[in-house]
């Protein structure tokens, strides 16, 4: 999961009830470093997540039923169904993962 790979990935759009957005599945991927609410009403929260020697900035939206099943997996590997996206709140905008659901990992 690259740059590149959501910049390819917008020649799909539009995307909508026809058109869904890709979502992705990693398994046994780790968490790493803290857990953080965001948001006026602390209704979201990112944490970060590491795979295959690589690092991504995780977010999670709106869904904070995923916060305890994170809190509870400490160092144990998790399963994630993601898309991947560009964060342009930053300049140069950054790449991060925005979490659909995630799990225990079974490997």
């Amino acid at each position: 999961v690259n740059i590149r790979l959501v910049e390819e990935m917008e020649l799909l759009r539009p995307v909508g009830q026809g058109n869904p957005e890709p979502k992705f599945l990693a398994r046994g991927v780790r968490a790493a470093g803290n857990i953080q609410l965001m948001g006026a009403q602390r209704q979201h929260f990112h944490f970060n997540v590491a795979h295959g020697g690589m690092a991504y900035r995780a977010v999670v939206f709106n869904n904070l039923a995923l916060f305890p099943v994170l809190e509870a997996a400490g160092r144990r590997p998790l399963d994630i169904v993601f898309t991947p996206a560009l964060n342009t709140f930053y300049s140069p905008p950054r790449l991060e993962l925005r979490i659909e659901d995630l799990h225990l990992s079974e490997r």
